[in-house]
């Protein structure tokens, strides 16, 4: 987040960026927004609007989730949904219930939080899911545990 904050407001922190971290950013990133600066966000989203629980099960699932699903879709990914694929989601899911649970004390909540962050993960929105992931798996979890479930 901080280098974005450089890389936009000086032409200097453009230069140093651009120079030395150019190689790490993808094609959008190179115009817009880095990754890193949505995942900020949305842990900071987290952290102010969710319990305690939920916060961890929701970095979790960006944190874990999010690269095995690249990972494994990368590599064994055969049915696809644009660029995401079904065997990248299911690990990620399967990664991210027993850490979810280490969190949340709960399976029921691992399972339907991780689920969540899967299925976002997944679905080709427009918005980066280092934004979407956590915030639609943390309002799940907090959710379920606010009501008891």
């Amino acid at each position: 987040a901080l280098v974005d904050v450089a890389r936009f407001t000086t032409r200097k922190g453009a230069e140093l960026v651009c120079n030395y971290l150019g190689f790490l950013a993808g094609d959008s990133e190179k115009k817009g927004p880095t990754t890193s600066l949505y995942y900020a966000i949305s842990l900071l989203l987290c952290a102010i609007l969710f319990p305690k629980a939920a916060v961890l099960g929701a970095i979790v699932c960006i944190a874990l989730g999010d690269p095995v699903a690249m990972i494994v879709g990368k590599s064994f990914g055969r049915v696809r949904l644009r660029k995401k694929s079904i065997e990248g989601s299911l690990a990620g899911f399967l990664v991210c219930v027993p850490a979810i649970f280490l969190v949340a004390s709960s399976w029921r909540v691992a399972v339907i939080g991780a689920f969540a962050g899967s299925l976002v993960e997944f679905l080709p929105l427009p918005l980066d899911d280092n934004l979407t992931v956590p915030m639609f798996s943390g309002a799940v979890m907090a959710l379920m545990i606010m009501y008891g479930w």
